[in-house]
């Protein structure tokens, strides 16, 4: 019976997306079901354009965050109008901090996971510009505990840094 009801909100949502596009004239990169089916069989590993793709459209936006907001992992944004960088960013399941070193040119990334059964091995995380990237996280220092060290003075470290710190930014951390 859920199940049923589910199905039918998913494609009246999914039609009415597609006919918003209709009105607009866009032509999407990808349907929202085929978005919903990629990220709910958990094959959603996205191409950086289709990623771009899927900020651009406002029906994609919406349908990826709705969707993701309920997997484990999820990083939501923070907020769309912050004024400053976030240090900690909360998940459903953990948190992660971020800490300057005593050497100004590092800054360490702790992932403390509260789920037992979650082990993530890589982070995704996509910029507030819809730029996105992919990070394998070391072996956990602890259960449930991951640690990075960035360097700021590689591009793709700081690139990674900004990220992580831009609360308009938002990302998953991934188990396979």
């Amino acid at each position: 019976m859920e199940s049923d009801l589910t199905d039918r909100v998913a494609g009246a949502y999914a039609r009415w997306h597609a006919l918003s596009d209709a009105r607009t004239g866009a032509t999407p990169v990808m349907t929202v079901a085929e978005l919903s089916r990629r990220v709910l069989l958990g094959s959603a590993r996205f191409s950086p354009d289709e990623r771009r793709a899927i900020m651009a459209s406002p029906a994609l936006r919406e349908s990826w965050s709705h969707l993701n907001a309920k997997t484990r992992g999820w990083m939501p944004a923070l907020a769309a109008a912050a004024t400053r960088d976030a240090e900690q960013r909360p998940f459903a399941g953990g948190a992660l901090d971020i800490v300057p070193s005593a050497k100004a040119s590092r800054l360490f990334v702790t992932i403390k996971c509260s789920l037992s059964d979650f082990a993530p091995t890589r982070l995704e995380i996509t910029g507030p510009d819809g730029e996105f990237l992919e990070r394998q996280l070391p072996p956990a220092r602890s259960p449930g505990e991951y640690l990075l060290l960035l360097d700021l003075t590689l591009s793709d470290d700081q690139l990674l840094a900004s990220f992580l710190r831009d609360p308009r930014s938002f990302g998953q951390l991934f188990s396979s």
